[in-house]
């Protein structure tokens, strides 16, 4: 509910799938709703592979007296049917938002006093903190800026396009084409100098991505022996711009049904050709030596010149460069007494990191950490967040812990050390129990005081007006005598 607009909003969230398309609309009584009216339908990234997308609509007030029914259809390729799924808009803006601030208020006076009593105990905790610089040695990743395509080719009958490509600038997606119109929609608008060339080169380039696609996917459900149903074969490649100006390697990535198959990377200095993993779908040397002739005398020489270009259209985009804030966070399990400590960095541009943990001195091994994974927030920047589990005997032997951090917009190694010293879980919350029970005793004590002493207070001037009265009669006992 919006209380400002005393509007409706609502939204269909799908989380969790993969492949990454999917088609989601949001309808009103049976009829899909207009684009300008929806926020969202970006495809974002999960941090475990899968994919998320979100529509909202805001309903105003008079829509929602009307009664209208919504609901959100959705369609992809491991549902057997259209899932839909119908909103209920009918609420009442008056009730929910006196609802609302009635919540609020309450929820503030109680984080008063609990708010208070967790600074007391966390100054005691903070008294032997310290910052000591580790001895370790850090190298920064890289300044880089890549141009990456990734193409679908979908073999079978869905309602997705039979193949698309999506072109992003690091993380900034610019292009999208695909099957349907064959021809390339930006983000924003592009340079008009550019057009005709630009999708003269998407032309090119993207469909010699598609007839090489459908080729090999043809060849590998044969393979397979597996040509009934729906198959997905995407690709991923680009190029990349090091921070000094030259072209740094082309990438080259083929998967099949969720399946790496293929990886080959090109070095434009050394003219030298890696293949990571062996070609599975190879009809002949010719054929292999018109594939890369194709990546090394065409796609690689517009990738690098789209890329130098849209650096210089989204600098501000991409170049530029936010500095990481880090939180400490500490978690007790009060069943097992074992400590969670998990050092955040967030808030940070570009997305490179090196975060570590340190335990007296050495890196914690990979196995013994969770997370570890960098997500997007929803402002564009990112985030890294690395937890470690604590035994209730390691806490007895004393350890010393660090979180160590590198980034571009770091001068230096940031280094802090976590104050993991023995404490009883019980205790611990008995002494906030104890510091929010003593405050609220306090605030009774003052409270009672203050109305004391104004009833006190108003006793007092109410004799002084009495006397005030009596002394006025002075002249009258004049004229008596």
């Amino acid at each position: 509910m919006l209380p400002d607009s005393q509007g409706l909003q609502i939204s269909c969230l799908a989380t969790g799938f993969y492949p990454r398309h999917i088609n989601l609309t949001l309808f009103r009584d049976g009829q899909p709703v207009d684009d300008d009216k929806i926020t969202g339908g970006e495809i974002l990234p999960n941090g475990d592979g899968t994919y998320q997308m979100r529509k909202s609509l805001l309903i105003s007030e008079e829509e929602l007296h009307e009664e209208h029914k919504y609901n959100c259809s959705m369609k992809r390729l491991n549902l057997d049917n259209k899932l839909d799924i119908t909103f209920v808009a009918e609420s009442n803006p008056g009730s929910s938002t006196q609802s609302v601030v009635f919540s609020v208020l309450m929820f503030m006076c109680v984080a008063v006093f609990i708010i208070t009593a967790l600074i007391i105990w966390r100054k005691r905790r903070a008294a032997g903190r310290g910052s000591e610089m580790s001895q370790s040695k850090y190298s920064p990743t890289p300044c880089s800026h890549s141009l990456m395509a990734l193409a679908t080719y979908i073999d079978g009958q869905t309602p997705f396009p039979e193949f698309s490509v999506v072109l992003m600038l690091d993380d900034l997606q610019i292009v999208y084409y695909d099957s349907v119109t064959w021809k390339a929609v930006y983000r924003s608008h592009s340079n008009s100098k550019y057009c005709d060339e630009e999708q003269s080169d998407a032309d090119t380039v993207f469909q010699h991505m598609y007839n090489g696609m459908k080729f090999r996917a043809f060849h590998l459900k044969d393979q397979k022996n597996d040509t009934d149903g729906i198959h997905v074969h995407q690709l991923l490649a680009g190029c990349e711009l090091l921070n000094d100006g030259n072209p740094g390697l082309f990438h080259f990535w083929d998967g099949f049904n969720g399946q790496n198959i293929d990886h080959f990377t090109f070095d434009v200095e050394k003219d030298n050709i890696q293949k990571k993993r062996p070609w599975t779908v190879i009809a002949s040397q010719i054929k292999w030596l018109q594939v890369m002739f194709m990546y090394e005398s065409v796609h690689h020489p517009i990738c690098i010149k789209v890329l130098r270009r849209y650096l210089v259209m989204k600098k501000n985009n991409v170049m530029r460069k936010v500095k990481p804030r880090v939180r400490l966070i500490r978690k007790t399990f009060s069943d097992s007494q074992e400590l969670q400590i998990s050092c955040l960095a967030t808030g940070f541009y570009p997305r490179h990191i090196n975060l570590t943990l340190f335990k007296d001195g050495h890196p914690v091994d990979d196995d013994q950490i969770t997370g570890g994974e960098i997500l997007p927030n929803g402002d564009g920047t990112y985030q890294m967040r690395k937890s470690l589990l604590i035994s209730k005997e390691e806490l007895r032997e004393g350890h010393k812990y660090n979180c160590t951090m590198k980034h571009l917009n770091l001068d230096n190694k940031l280094d802090i050390t976590f104050d993991v010293a023995e404490t009883d879980p019980q205790s611990s919350s008995l002494s906030v129990v104890v510091s929010v029970l003593v405050l609220m005793c306090v605030a009774v004590l003052i409270i009672t005081a203050l109305i004391i002493w104004k009833k006190r207070r108003a006793a007092g001037q109410g004799s002084k007006t009495s006397e005030s009265d009596y002394s006025l009669t002075p002249s009258s006992l004049q004229d008596e005598t």
